[in-house]
This record gives C-alpha cells, structure tokens and sequence, in this order.
C-alpha cells in the first residue's frame, strides 16, 4: 500500500511539478502557461460577442494566471542558467508569486459570484475588498520579506510569519465565495463551488503542513500543485458553457427582436388593409340588410364578407407567425413558390406603391426543408433590405431555381439600389452591423437571416457593385418528399346531433353564435360565460352533458382550468377547445383537441361531431 501511494504521488509530482525545486517546475509552469492561454484565448473570442463585466472579469483573473505562470517560468529558466543568482530572486520572488496567486484566484472568485450571486453589488463589494487587502498586503509582506533576508539570507519565505497570513486570507474568501455559490443549488454551481473547493483544500494543506514544520512536505506538495492546475480547466469548462447558453439566448433574443421590428414595420400597411376589410364587411352586412327581399343579392354580399374574412384572417396569421417566439415544429417540406407568392401581398403593404415586384418562379414548385415561419422571416428580411436600399422606390426581383446540382434550391432576391462596397459585403451578416445612420436600423436582418440559413444547413452569398444593385441568393437543402397538401372542403355534408354541450365562452357575440348554430344543428346547449358559472352548470346537469366546448382565453378562469376543474364531476365526457391562436398551443394541451377562430359553421358543427363519435 505504501508502495502504491509513492507511486501515485510520483505521478502526481511529474504530471505538476515534482516533489519540489527549480527543475520540477518547469514543467508545472509550462503546463499552468499553456492552460492559461488557452483560456484566455477563448475568452477573448467569447467577449468578442458578449462585454459583460462577469467576462472582463474572468479574461482579468485568466490574465493574472497567464502573467504570473509566464513570470515563474522565466525566473526559473533564468535562475537554472545562473543569468540571476538565487540571492537576489529570494528577495522579490516569493511574495510576487503568492500575491499573483491571490489576485487571479479573487478576480475568478468575484467573475463566477458575477454570474451566480444577486444583487450585483456582493461581487462587486467581494472584489473590491479581496484586491483592497491583496494590494495592502503585497506591500507589508514585501517590506517585511526584504528585511528578513537581509538579516537572515537563508530563510526560507516558508519559515516567515507571511506564509501564514497569506494562506488564512485565501482560504477565508474562498470559503467565503463557496458559501455565496450554494446559496441556491444547481448543477453548474455545484461544479463551480467543488471547483473552489480545490483552491480552498490548496490553501487548508499549506496551513497544516506549516503547522506540522513541513513535516509532510513531500506528499502535500504534489498534491496542492495539482489541485491548483487542474482547477483551471474546470473554470474554462464552466466558462464555455456559460458563454454557449448566453450566445444561443442572444441569438433567440436577435430574432425576436427582428421579427418584432418588422412588426412595427408591417403594422401600418396591415392596419390600413386590416380597415378596409372592416369596411367591406359592415358596408355587405348593411347592404344584405336593405335587399334581404333579393336573395341572389344577399347571397352575393354574404359571398363578400366570407371572402374578406378569410383574407383577414390570413393577415392576423401572418403577424402572429412573425411575433411568434416559441420553436415551431418543422415541416417535411415546404414549397418555396407557395410561401413567396402567399407573403405577396403583405410585401406589397410593405413596400408601398413606389416599388414594383417581380416574379420569375421555377414552374417546377421547388420543395425544401425549412420550417414555413422562419422562410417568411428570411424572405421579408431580405425584402426590408431591398427596400431601404432603394429609397426612392424600385424594383425587387425574386428568382426561384429548383435543385441547382440536384440538392439545393435557391432563392434570390435582387434590387436595383446603389450597392455595397467590398468592405460592406464583407460585414454584413455581423449582428448590429449598420450602414444606416444611427437610429435607423438595428443591423440584425442579415445577422438573423444568416443564421436562420445556417440552422437548415443552407447558404447565403452576396453578389453587389456599388451603383449597379445587390442580388443576395439563399441555397436551401431540397426536400426528399412532396408537400402534402390536403384539400379542405368546406362544403361538406353538416353534420348535426341531439347531444347536451356545455359552453364556456366569455365573448357574449361569439357565444351567441355559437348556441345558435349549435341549436340548429339539433344539440341542446348548456352555455356559460366563465369556468366558474362552467362548474355550476355541471354539476347542475351532470347526468345529461355529453361533450364539454370551452374557450381557452377566459377571465379568471381560462378554459384549461376551468376543464380540470370539472372533470372530476363529469368523468369520461370529452372536452373540446376553441382558441383565437391555437399555434400558441404547448406542454400537455397539446393532446386536447382545438378550434382555431374564426370558424365557418360547417367546421364548427364537423369539429364538435368528430369528438362526440
């Protein structure tokens, strides 16, 4: 056993500096050096995206490691080849090493307290003070070291009142920092407080081999060496996942913030549409009023209103998908010809009337892999971009080409503007890269079509010369299948029933609606304007009730609840939806059935039928 652990402690030893002197550090300093840099590196690279103070912290405290590694490892090379005698790095050395130590363990210790302790004003305070004492303390050990050796020039800085003071000091604020860390519990901080743990345990083993006169010098050795390397990495470790999740949040919130900016872009044109829909539906819905003696005329304005409500709905959808932050399942395939000549339309509200489109679409209906919502996100990006480079109005070209060497299908958009210069093309996917002056524009529409693009496994390039326009070409991936496209028939046969519904709706016009076409269709019909009067209702009329139709969106009460509510009363009655938004769907209510408004009468009556059989 003995012989097992002089092994494992020589291991130990190689891999971190041996069990002492010049020659076995150079090694621990190397490796330390390259450990260090390779930290550095990436966080530089991170910071480069994000410049929160947490990050100018750490790349601080990586700095100080890195400086002072790089400091040993001279000084030991130099003191090896005799260029410094040993005298004269006695008197510096020692307390430059273990004040660089504290330093880039304090300005570690105040980065991830940073990232994990509220309010902010504790890290703040914690950095403060470490570097306030390590700065005093620096100064009254070198002054007191300097005078040591020259009264005694064999001391050894082990054997001064100094190794004490230092070691205490550390092990105190990363005590401290690990009792901030677990304050609440997860498994990133429970990483970082055993990675703390190790610089503690590094400072505990010094204090008891003091303690011990040294005693077990050559085992703690090599055992704080490592504890000291290998905390490092751990850091990194944490550091890049951090900076991973924080990248991908930022990418979320880029695209939000672009789809929301196109909103407000879009909402003066669909108001205006949005308006004159409302008209036409009120200006048919009086005239049916004044020729109700004409049926073939009533026909004709009920005719009108149908059609402008579907057109209005198409419109609501629209904003609702551009708005829409959740992840949206992605289709099978999806026809590029569709989407562009569905978004025609609201590009024209877009652009206004000083901007012509133009269309050469493959005939051949190019399918790809993309999902539907953030195709139309792409192509009214690059849309916007069309416009704003042709102040004056112009013409936006689109060109479909179907499955350019058999695999990709390409998009492109081109415009008539005054270009980009090469610099330009070459920074334009960078996030919050502008041209435009300052409050015009956020720079996120190519970052976020960029990286759109890239999330399908696509292309993007840029084709530009300044005064002769800007063509930008999209390669997706080509689909494998067809889009499957199922016909709906609105004009199927209506089915009714002699069934009881209870209804909880809280919009009374809807609610009325729905009773009466409902009644007609032979049901009698419980109805109620909350989840509560719901409850009441049920159990008023439990034996009778056969399906339960509640509208999500309810005051006090939304429809979920008010159906879990109930279920307990009536158990085994089926229970049906109705939702202004159903994309807005998600977790387990999802296996419920739903009905998006606005609904025709006939798949309103085909809904409730399917859940009744």
């Amino acid at each position: 056993m003995e012989a097992l652990a002089t092994f494992a402690l020589d291991i130990l030893g190689e891999v971190a500096g041996g069990r002492g002197g010049s020659v076995n550090d150079l090694p621990r300093y190397t490796l330390g050096l390259i450990i260090w840099g390779v930290m550095l590196t990436g966080a530089l690279n991170a910071r480069r995206r994000t410049a929160l103070l947490r990050d100018t912290l750490l790349i601080a405290g990586f700095v100080v490691g890195f400086a002072r590694d790089f400091f040993m490892l001279v000084v030991t090379v130099l003191g090896l080849n005799n260029i410094v005698s040993a005298d004269i790095l006695a008197l510096f050395l020692p307390p430059i090493d273990n004040m660089l130590m504290l330093v880039t363990r304090a300005v570690i210790a105040a980065a991830f307290l940073h990232y994990f302790v509220r309010p902010s004003y504790i890290s703040r305070n914690f950095f403060i003070l470490t570097l306030g004492v390590c700065a005093v303390m620096y100064f009254v050990i070198a002054h007191g070291w300097w005078n040591a050796v020259r009264a005694d020039s064999a001391m050894q800085f082990e054997q001064h009142w100094a190794v004490w003071f230092i070691h205490y000091f550390g092990a105190s604020f990363i005590l401290v920092s690990i009792i901030l860390v677990l304050q609440q519990r997860s498994r990133i901080r429970i990483i970082v407080a055993i990675t703390f743990t190790m610089y503690f345990a590094n400072h505990v083993l010094m204090l008891f081999n003091l303690h011990t006169g040294q005693l077990w010098e050559m085992v703690f050795l090599p055992l704080r060496n490592n504890l000291e390397l290998w905390a490092t990495p751990i850091f990194g470790f944490v550091y890049w996942r951090e900076q991973r999740d924080q990248h991908e949040q930022l990418q979320a919130e880029i695209k939000q913030t672009e789809r929301l900016e196109l909103i407000g872009q879009l909402s003066a044109g669909v108001s205006h549409d949005f308006k004159n829909h409302l008209q036409v539906i009120r200006g048919y819905a009086e005239l049916a009023q004044i020729q109700r003696d004409q049926p073939e005329k009533v026909e004709e304005c009920i005719s009108e209103i149908s059609d402008t409500v579907d057109r209005s709905v198409a419109l609501v959808n629209q904003l609702l998908a551009f708005s829409r932050r959740d992840t949206v399942e992605k289709d099978v395939s999806v026809n590029l010809n569709d989407v562009v000549t569905d978004l025609t339309p609201m590009l024209s509200q877009l652009l206004g009337p000083t901007y012509q489109l133009k269309f050469h679409l493959d005939a051949s209906s190019p399918t790809i892999k993309f999902e539907t919502t953030e195709l139309e996100q792409v192509i009214v990006n690059l849309v916007v971009n069309a416009r704003d480079a042709m102040p004056d109005g112009g013409t936006i070209r689109f060109i479909t080409r179907d499955k350019i060497d058999e695999e990709t299908v390409q998009l492109s958009i081109s415009d008539s503007g005054a270009g980009m210069t090469q610099g330009t093309m070459q920074r334009a996917f960078e996030p919050f890269y502008t041209t435009k002056p300052v409050g015009e524009g956020t720079g996120l529409g190519l970052s976020t079509v960029y990286g759109v693009v890239k999330k399908h496994s696509g292309t993007i390039d840029i084709n530009s010369r300044l005064n002769a326009g800007t063509t930008i070409s999209v390669n997706f991936l080509a689909a494998t299948t067809k889009v499957n496209l199922q016909d709906q028939h609105d004009g199927l046969a209506v089915l009714g029933g002699s069934e009881h519904i209870l209804i909880a709706e809280d919009d009374s016009s809807v609610r009325n609606l729905v009773v009466e076409l409902l009644t007609k269709a032979g049901y009698t019909v419980y109805e109620a304007h909350d989840g509560y009067q719901a409850q009441e209702l049920a159990q008023q009329h439990q034996k009778s009730i056969d399906l339960m139709l509640f509208d999500v969106a309810m005051p006090k009460m939304n429809g979920y609840l008010a159906y879990e509510s109930i279920v307990s009363i009536l158990p085994g009655v089926p229970v049906a939806f109705m939702s202004a938004d159903t994309s807005r769907v998600k977790g387990s209510e999802t296996s419920y059935p739903h009905l998006a408004k606005p609904f025709t009468r006939s798949a309103l009556l085909r809904y409730v039928r399917e859940q009744l059989t």
